[in-house]
């Protein structure tokens, strides 16, 4: 191979590379504002987000592939759309419990956790976050996994919000990331 087609064959990899990776910073971005802009701010009333998806026409997955979304739980599951195509996200609402998920298949795992620890380590004013000890776990299926999460409290008292964040770095992962927002007791 000459030297010409060599570093244009270099060039094509670094581009390759580097879209790949802009791609996925794109889509932690993104799966970031999902949790935050549906789940966060709905998480005492799922049920109205449910509705309100419904009246948005989203189309919801059939119970039978729903239910790999619910741990067991009857709920809602929907394959949500990002730049046009879908496959990647999903949220997840269980019937009857105040809390919302969100599954992404394939992201950038190291951005999604700093945005992810952003996020939950500056609550809104009025509450406290308090970060609770990481764990780390063997899966098969997904790898090596690691799990943060904090808990919310209002200053006054009140419901408290559990936030947590398993992600799985391996390129094989069924799933790469999973959020939950929770309401716990107080």
């Amino acid at each position: 191979m000459n030297r010409i087609a060599l570093k244009v064959a270099i060039c094509c990899v670094v581009f390759v590379r580097a879209s790949l990776a802009f791609a996925q910073a794109d889509d932690a971005e993104f799966f970031t504002s999902l949790y935050t802009s549906l789940c966060e701010k709905s998480v005492h009333n799922t049920e109205a987000l449910h509705s309100k998806l419904i009246e948005k026409k989203l189309p919801e997955f059939p119970t039978s592939q729903a239910a790999l979304f619910l741990d067991g739980f009857e709920g809602h599951a929907y394959p949500i759309p990002h730049n046009g195509q879908m496959g990647n996200f999903v949220l997840s609402l269980p019937t009857g419990k105040n809390i919302c998920l969100v599954f992404a298949r394939r992201l950038d795992v190291q951005t999604t956790q700093t945005l992810f620890a952003q996020m939950a380590g500056n609550p809104p004013v009025g509450t406290v976050a308090e970060r609770q000890p990481d764990v780390d776990q063997e899966t098969g299926p997904n790898g090596k996994t690691h799990t943060v999460s904090f808990i919310w409290t209002p200053k006054g008292g009140g419901e408290k919000i559990l936030l947590m964040q398993t992600t799985a770095s391996s390129p094989t992962a069924m799933l790469q990331a999973m959020t939950s927002v929770s309401v716990v007791a107080p």
